[in-house]
């Protein structure tokens, strides 16, 4: 261990320690100050170390929602400074935080929880696909692994058709995008990754089709105009680009019956 890393291992040991025995708002923020402060070349080496009390502190059942809300946040922050290198570790994360908001007794699947913490894992699951490296990202569109984006997917979709706050209702449609690799940014040169995509999205896309044209077409209150923009621009524009054999997803697979 190098001396540099070895100072950052004694500034966040005592840190860690903190939020691990006591998950208090100033404990946690202390964690993710220091975590800002970090290179992230050294918080990379770092990463699970980091994660770890955070993560343990989730599974206590006592803590409130706004305690919970500053962990994921915690953990966004780490994880938006590094990166995701192993598909194990992708999935760990990416399904402990949705497990935080999941409960399986009710019709939606969604919990009744805050807003704030619906929009806390969300921001945070996205975050954790946008910091996984590219070869763990072509190990993770594979069949097999559908179940695990695809709970991931219809949480999203429940909050966005159910939820109120405008910036949860966004916050799930930058979900989508970036499940479905189709975000502004995105390379649609890579042809093999394209399809790969494709053929594992074309499973779970009827059903995000069918929920967005809802707030696309304004089949029930959406709150605000915006919503229904940024539904529109990804339902019209966004998921015919989902690469396939021939390099589109035509509207007639995908059930394409909106208007507007």
């Amino acid at each position: 261990m190098t001396t540099y890393l070895s100072d950052a291992f004694r500034q966040l040991k005592p840190l860690c320690d903190d939020v691990a025995q006591q998950p208090s708002i100033k404990n946690i923020q202390n964690l993710k100050d220091l975590v800002q402060r970090l290179p992230s070349s050294t918080l990379q080496h770092l990463q699970e170390y980091t994660l770890f009390p955070m993560q343990l502190q989730l599974n206590n059942a006592k803590l409130g929602s706004e305690i919970k809300v500053e962990l994921i946040n915690g953990i966004r922050h780490v994880v938006e400074k590094t990166e995701i290198l192993h598909l194990e570790q992708l999935f760990k994360l990416y399904v402990f935080v949705f497990l935080q908001i999941f409960d399986p007794s009710q019709p939606s699947m969604v919990a009744s929880v805050s807003e704030e913490l619906k929009l806390s894992v969300v921001q945070c699951a996205t975050q954790v696909l946008r910091s996984t490296t590219a070869n763990v990202l072509e190990q993770m569109y594979q069949k097999e692994n559908v179940p695990k984006l695809g709970q991931g997917i219809y949480i999203c979709m429940q909050l966005l058709e159910t939820e109120r706050l405008r910036a949860l209702r966004l916050a799930c449609v930058d979900n989508i995008l970036v499940t479905c690799q189709v975000e502004d940014d995105t390379d649609f040169n890579d042809i093999v990754f394209r399809k790969q995509v494709g053929d594992l999205i074309t499973l779970v896309v009827p059903g995000i089709i069918g929920g967005l044209c809802k707030v696309a077409t304004g089949d029930y209150k959406v709150g605000h105009l915006l919503i229904q923009n940024e539904t529109r621009r990804l339902v019209r524009a966004k998921i015919k680009k989902i690469g396939t054999r021939s390099g589109k997803l035509p509207p007639s697979l995908v059930g394409w019956d909106c208007e507007g």
